[in-house]
């Protein structure tokens, strides 16, 4: 029974993370500057070295659409992607 409820836990957790995943890339591919920016500074205030939240900040900052781009702030963003990318792969 405890086997069971791990491996559902597990399953939950997978779900959930793919879901927020989905979120910022659809609000990024919709171009909801504002929704995303909620999302992705707080989240990169809580979790700094976070690889998707990185990436999706980087493609923010580096769209001439957003009103607040920076290509320095898209490049800073992409390495940090680039270096915590690095320490997952073997």
């Amino acid at each position: 029974m405890k086997r069971i409820a791990t491996i559902l836990s597990v399953l939950f957790l997978m779900v959930n993370v793919t879901v927020a995943q989905e979120s910022y890339y659809s609000l990024y591919k919709s171009n909801e500057w504002e929704k995303l920016e909620k999302k992705v500074v707080p989240g990169l205030q809580k979790q700094p070295h976070d690889v998707v939240l990185n990436h999706v900040a980087g493609k923010m900052y580096s769209n001439e659409a957003y009103s607040k781009h920076s290509y320095d702030k898209a490049y800073s963003y992409f390495l940090t992607t680039k270096n915590e990318l690095s320490k997952l792969s073997p």
